[in-house]
């Protein structure tokens, strides 16, 4: 799991694609909870994230979307794209419960 803390922005989103890459499994669950927000450049890096994982047949979840958060991913038409659960544990149901976990 990847447990993101402050907003997603250009200045941070080295450390985040950082963090990503070095999660392992078949399942990678990204918490959200204290993100307020994320840039254009964030969005990005979670478009590239989800391509990357998608590519590895790999399962990516968001977990602690605020409103913000989630109000940016429906506008960019990327709900579709993205799994979010209120909850790390809810993730991981999902995930267990298809063979992903």
């Amino acid at each position: 799991m990847v447990r993101c803390v402050g907003p997603l922005t250009l200045q941070t989103l080295f450390g985040f694609r950082e963090a990503m890459v070095e999660e392992a499994g078949r399942s990678l669950i990204v918490d959200f909870t204290e993100v307020p927000f994320v840039d254009s450049a964030g969005l990005g890096s979670l478009v590239q994230s989800y391509v990357t994982c998608l590519k590895a047949g790999k399962r990516l979840a968001l977990v602690g979307v605020n409103h913000r958060v989630s109000a940016l991913l429906l506008m960019s038409n990327l709900t579709k794209c993205f799994s979010v659960f209120p909850s790390r544990a809810e993730a991981e149901a999902d995930f267990s419960g298809r063979g992903n976990g």
